[in-house]
């Protein structure tokens, strides 16, 4: 999903997805993304990682799939979190909402909701079970593969939406 939004923006501005795997591979350093925050390398990848934000527009945070100092370092540095699941399946809080999302400073970032749907789906549902377990700004439908439902909910997250009101 990742790396599909991260194609979908670019279409607005130079993009960089930054995944722990390529911040290790940009910094050829092995293991250097999952360094605690109060560690004396961590003041480098903080410097490495504003000197992209001045270099790329938009930046494209992938966490880990399990809460790890790389998990809480994108959700420190993001100006918004983009929680992704599977509409199909169950609502429960992951792992990183219980660990990361739960801590005031982490909780200060405005958190939107990625429902996934099979590529046949043509009326959602599920949505509620998903909105009553988390506190989201706003929650998005994309279908799996489908780069049109990808391109919309990147207009939407940068603010670029495109709406139409017919009135008789």
């Amino acid at each position: 999903i990742a790396a599909h939004l991260s194609s979908a923006l670019a279409r607005y501005g130079p993009t960089l997805h930054l995944s722990s795997a390529n911040l290790e591979q940009s910094l050829a350093k092995h293991e250097i993304a999952q360094i605690p925050p109060d560690a004396p390398a961590s003041i480098a990848i903080v410097h490495w990682l504003n000197e992209q934000e001045t270099s790329y527009r938009y930046i494209v945070y992938e966490a880990d799939p399990i809460a790890s100092h790389w998990s809480a370092r994108c959700i420190r540095q993001a100006d918004c979190v983009l929680l992704v699941g599977d509409a199909d399946a169950a609502s429960d809080l992951s792992a990183i909402e219980r660990t990361l999302l739960t801590d005031q400073v982490l909780r200060s970032v405005p958190c939107k909701l990625a429902l996934l749907h099979s590529p046949d789906t043509v009326r959602p549902g599920g949505t509620q079970r998903w909105l009553e377990a988390r506190h989201v700004s706003n929650h998005y439908h994309v279908r799996r593969d489908n780069q049109d439902d990808m391109a919309r909910m990147a207009r939407l997250l940068i603010g670029r939406g495109i709406g139409m009101v017919l009135s008789g």
